[in-house]
């Protein structure tokens, strides 16, 4: 035992040098002790030395040694090992040994924090968090600021890839036009888009003469042209280069050819071109050999985007774009699509809108700190859609799951402050008024320590709401018109009215609409404008002029489907001014999308009655009688209501069927057709997989039921989707045969991959078809694909056998056919 100065070693086995392995334990005298000692087995890689440190002079000290010295007696038997497994087996025998001796020993990581950070190439995003790596130690306060010194410091480097957009703009100013193609075509020029000068490099190619560049060079930039000008949102540019390579003397790949006539009808619907774009698409994708996923998902995204929002089409092609981004492999589109299909729900269907979200989080299956900004993302814009509608009990939790995702993320502290401020309102909402204060400190604690700009506003508006000071209002107002920020607009002008005590009704409907003015000219989006229009409906019906303020709210109610506050102001705007007919619309909508509440009920039933249609109002009061949620007082009054129908001639009526469906098939629907096909076999088709052996009298597989199975999916598919679909079966893929393909109208394509398990099929072999997915999903280009397992194991039966963990860019989803013989009741 060699002595040291700051600690003991216990050599077991020879010396240690400089190059070395280690394991770190971690030991205490009893859960509670909140002193531990760290333990450091340190071992050399090439020698057998190794070294067991702990601190000196305590009281455990014994047992520590004593145990390390017991571990030691049995490593000459673990030389044949590598030193790292030896150096394993060491530590763990020595756990087992402080444990035996009454002690609490565990393995640990050596390091007790790691610093991650995340870059976005398509945004130049960067993220960092410190990350504890165990709760034994509490890090110093400067170990908490080194992911956000990390990220200042990186994007101080990252910032100096933009010069060159000086060199290229020097370059064409000399009419060196050649030479500053080749520049913006350079590998440099690409590196300073990945970190976020995109913007900058466009401005220096536009300067470039493409008609003075060396022929070689031409068709080569003006695509690099096109293409960063769509991603810049450019179509002033895009569109043109696109024409100009499409109509040009370039040889351009079919692929090349049917992206660029994408580009340009993205560039002719921005003109107002929308029916020549819509008919370019059309035809683009009546055709789609040739047309990658990927930019199909971009055509039908286009399409939704093209249509109103109330259309059919708009979802449906929403829908196929998201099957067509997951079949690409590109997840983040993906995203954007169900981002897009779930603001079209809102006006037809709100729950299926909220339940994007929850899909959303189902394709996010990496971590880290950008994956995690993502889902924060996700998760507060749904619990900001549940606030909207009343459901601050379902919000709270939500909102505070995007908290704690955001927590200790550097660069994403704002959205952090905002998350907060959300929690804070659905726990207010809540009546968890202590939970609100908690999350309101929190916000204004890490708003101060980042000195945010807009806490730093918010604050100043918040003193002149609590003590309104004509000249503070004024510069305010004129601080947040300089800055052109859309919010600021919003919070310093509706402040600067609404706490001025001297304003009567008519001046302040004045200043809202003044406020809406400045609004508009900044193009603020929708939701920004939201709540100075529902001031301005307040102001009308202040003034009592209903019949003007019901056409605001009705605005506010097509913008905002989900916001019941201004549903159910424009239901009593609309009763004040006796348009019950149009009352009862609203009312006959909002049950069709969000289902039959019994307050509801009673309103579309007095709205009926009022209207003269006492049959419908008995049916509507009937059902709000029926409903099990429907209060007493309710009750009562459409019991009243309804004997008054009944008085005045009314009577009962009946209801009528759907039609089937046709057009282009979504994802979605394969899912859910597979999952009814797994239905279908476990209850009507289980027992023509098994035999009863003659000799144990016990079931036993047919001879082949994979041809069983195959040819029973097979079937299925092609009477469930009939000439929408074409099955592929026993495909060649590579190195090996894919079970099937199936391709369906509108251009989805997934694979599909049978197995059996049970009674002799092995887990692990039924497992083995994930990797024979994703194989034939790289040899096909495909992205997406069904492991369908025919399950019949005895116990387990019907239970899960992937580990769903991250799945990359593929997305292989498990569905279990439940065949066991053994059916539990």
């Amino acid at each position: 035992m060699a002595k040291t100065e700051d600690r003991d070693e216990q050599t077991v086995d020879g010396d240690a040098n400089e190059e070395e392995l280690s394991v770190r334990i971690v030991v205490r005298r009893d859960e509670k002790d909140d002193a531990p000692v760290f333990v450091r087995i340190k071992a050399n890689s090439d020698q057998t030395g190794v070294v067991v440190e702990f601190p000196p002079d305590l009281s455990i000290g014994d047992a520590i040694e004593q145990s390390a010295a017991e571990a030691a007696k049995s490593a000459p038997a673990d030389n044949a090992s590598p030193i790292d497994e030896r150096l394993k087996l060491l530590s763990d025998r020595m756990i087992v040994a402080l444990q035996q001796r009454g002690l609490v020993a565990e393995q640990i990581a050596n390091a007790d924090f790691t610093i991650e950070a995340t870059i976005d190439f398509s945004t130049g995003q960067i993220f960092a968090r410190h990350k504890e790596l165990h709760s034994f130690t509490k890090p110093p306060p400067e170990a908490i600021n080194l992911a956000s010194n990390f990220r200042t410091n990186f994007l101080e480097v990252l910032s100096k890839h933009g010069k060159i957009k000086d060199t290229i703009t020097e370059q064409a100013a000399a009419g060196n036009h050649t030479e500053a193609a080749r520049l913006g075509l350079s590998n440099e020029a690409h590196h300073a888009i990945m970190f976020g000068h995109s913007k900058d490099i466009l401005d220096a190619l536009v300067a470039i003469d493409v008609e003075a560049v060396d022929p070689a060079l031409k068709k080569d930039l003006l695509l690099f042209l096109a293409a960063l000008a769509s991603k810049e949102s450019r179509y002033d540019i895009a569109g043109p280069v696109s024409e100009d390579l499409l109509d040009g003397d370039f040889e351009l790949e079919p692929e090349i050819r049917k992206s660029l006539k994408n580009g340009a009808a993205v560039a002719a619907l921005h003109k107002g071109e929308k029916e020549y774009a819509i008919s370019v698409w059309k035809e683009l994708l009546a055709d789609p050999t040739g047309l990658e996923a990927g930019e199909r998902g971009w055509i039908w995204r286009n399409l939704s985007m093209a249509h109103d929002e109330g259309s059919v089409f708009a979802i449906q092609a929403a829908e196929n774009s998201i099957d067509a981004f997951l079949e690409a492999g590109h997840k983040n589109d993906a995203l954007q699509s169900i981002a897009r299909l779930s603001d079209l729900q809102e006006r037809s269907s709100p729950r299926d809108a909220i339940n994007q979200y929850d899909r959303m989080m189902e394709i996010i299956s990496q971590r880290g700190a950008f994956v995690d900004e993502i889902k924060a993302n996700v998760l507060h814009r749904k619990a900001r859609k549940l606030i909207d509608m009343t459901m601050s009990r379902e919000a709270l939790p939500i909102a505070q799951e995007a908290v704690e995702l955001r927590r200790g993320i550097a660069g994403a502290e704002e959205h952090m402050i905002a998350s907060l401020h959300l929690a804070s309102i659905a726990a207010t909402n809540f009546d968890e008024e202590d939970l609100a204060i908690e999350l309101r400190n929190e916000a204004a604690d890490l708003a101060k320590s980042i000195k945010s700009v807009h806490f730093d506003f918010a604050e100043r508006v918040s003193a002149l709401m609590r003590n309104f000071n004509a000249a503070d209002a004024a510069a305010l107002v004129a601080e947040a018109d300089r800055s052109g920020d859309p919010e600021w607009i919003v919070w310093a002008g509706a402040t600067a009215i609404i706490s001025n005590p001297d304003l009567p009704p008519k001046a302040k409907l004045r200043g809202f609409e003044a406020v809406l003015q400045k609004l508009r000219k900044v193009d603020a989006k929708e939701e920004v404008m939201f709540p100075v229009k529902l001031a301005i409906g307040q102001c009308l019906r202040d003034l009592g002029e209903y019949r003007r303020a019901y056409p605001w709210y009705e605005q506010l109610v097509e913008a905002n489907p989900l916001d019941m506050l201004a549903f159910d102001t424009l239901i009593d705007t609309l009763w004040k001014c006796d348009e019950w007919g149009l009352a009862a619309n609203h009312l006959h909508d909002s049950i069709n999308k969000f289902g039959a509440a019994p307050n509801r009920l009673y309103a579309y039933g007095r709205s009926l009655f009022e209207a003269g249609n006492m049959n419908g109002a008995i049916g509507a009061l009937t059902k709000c009688i029926a409903s099990p949620e429907a209060e007493d007082g309710v009750k009562t009054l459409a019991r009243d209501m309804r004997d008054k129908a009944y008085d005045l001639g009314g009577t009962v009526a009946p209801a009528a069927p759907l039609p089937p469906k046709t057009g282009p098939v979504g994802l979605s629907e394969v899912t859910s057709a597979i999952q009814e096909f797994s239905a279908f076999v476990s209850s009507a088709k289980r027992m023509e997989f098994w035999q009863k052996s003659k000799e144990t009298n016990k079931h036993e597989w047919i001879t082949r039921p994979e041809s069983r199975g195959q040819t029973l999916f097979h079937t299925y598919m092609q009477a469930k989707f009939g000439t929408r679909t074409e099955v592929f079966e026993e495909i060649d893929a590579g190195a090996g045969r894919l079970d099937v393909l199936l391709r369906f109208e509108g251009g989805l394509s997934v694979i599909v991959e049978l197995k059996m398990c049970g009674a002799g099929y092995t887990t692990t072999y039924a497992r083995s078809g994930e990797g024979q997915v994703r194989h034939y999903m790289q040899n096909r280009g495909i992205h997406t694909g069904y492991l369908v397992v025919f399950d019949g194991r005895s116990r387990d039966a019907g239970n899960p056998i992937l580990d769903q963990s991250d799945t990359g860019s593929d997305t292989v989803m498990e569905v279990i056919v439940n065949i066991s013989p053994v059916v539990s009741i």
